[in-house]
């Protein structure tokens, strides 16, 4: 190449040298600022990373864990594709399926659904068998969700599987791309000893969790009514909910079976948590063979809420 050559790669006049180095400048500002921000990311991402990996790996437990933050770099998951026993967390999906036909105008939320007498003396876990121990009940299919999903009430669960049978509940999950996910039977005939027939994993709990949060599979007014359901969920207040801020708001639904509180067989936790500032994160944190007993490992899972929160969230 010849000196002329060189020279015609540069500007040819005062002002646009000025302009070009000001473009460079810009460039390189910019460019410089980008590095240092993936830095600080990557950088705080490892240390989420370890911070909750150093918890978690300590515990007497199996973990299914994911958390999707407001921030994409700054995510966690701890075997996040595990099966895991689903237990009560599978009303929260039941209800996105059901919804979905309201949306469709093959359901209404004002259908009403009677619970016969002799229905109601099961023994299983049932809010609304207490409420009405002597006779028949009805209720709209939106009463409904505050009894199965806000109170996790197995009758109430195995009532609407009739509505729509837990094979096409599993069928609409998968459909959504959602794969780890299965129903295999109701509560009825639920065998203690093989829990596992009905499972899900933490990854795809957070699936089902970001498109219910970002609006993508209900109408508004079906999103709204299964949202204040959750958010006003009164079981396992010390899981999700236990430690962090009263101005954090949290739309969850748990899951837990266990007889001996030496061992829990699973004992689960999955939500929304929205900030005060509007951005939200999406959780799941499931938990099967416990050996930190049962407020052991509720405390466990408000800990991994609380670690993540205090060092992504409140800086």
């Amino acid at each position: 190449m010849d000196k002329k050559s060189v020279q015609l790669n540069f500007p040819t006049s005062l002002f646009s040298y000025i302009c070009f180095m000001k473009h460079l400048f810009i460039s390189t500002f910019i460019l410089s600022l980008f590095v240092a921000c993936s830095n600080h990311t990557d950088s705080k991402s490892a240390q989420i990373k370890n911070v909750l990996d150093s918890f978690v790996k300590a515990q007497k437990a199996d973990f299914s864990i994911a958390i999707v933050g407001p921030d994409s770099g700054l995510s966690y998951f701890h075997q996040a594709d595990k099966r895991m026993i689903m237990m009560s967390v599978v009303k929260f999906p039941q209800a996105v399926a059901l919804l979905n036909l309201v949306d469709q105008g093959k359901l209404s939320l004002d259908s009403v659904i009677t619970f016969d007498s002799l229905t109601l003396k099961r023994d299983t876990w049932s809010p609304l068998a207490k409420d009405h121990p002597y006779g028949d009940v009805k209720m709209t299919l939106r009463e409904c969700f505050n009894y199965s999903v806000g109170q996790s009430d197995n009758i109430v669960c195995d009532r609407l599987y009739e509505l729509l049978n837990w094979k096409d509940v599993t069928s609409y999950i998968q459909s959504l791309g959602i794969k780890d996910f299965g129903i295999a039977t109701n509560y009825k005939n639920l065998d203690v000893n093989h829990l596992d027939v009905n499972f899900t994993s933490a990854n795809a709990m957070n699936q089902l969790l970001k498109m219910i949060a970002e609006g993508k599979i209900l109408s508004d007014n079906s999103l709204k009514v299964l949202l204040d359901v959750m958010k006003a969920t009164q079981t396992g207040l010390k899981r999700l909910k236990g430690m962090v801020p009263n101005d954090v708001v949290i739309a969850h639904k748990t899951g837990t079976y266990y007889e001996n509180d030496s061992f829990v067989n699973a004992l689960n936790d999955v939500g929304i948590v929205y900030l005060p500032d509007g951005r939200f994160y999406c959780i799941s944190v499931l938990v099967n063979n416990s050996y930190l007993t049962g407020d052991g490992t509720e405390n466990a899972i408000a800990y991994i809420n609380k670690l993540y929160y205090d060092r992504v969230i409140k800086p």
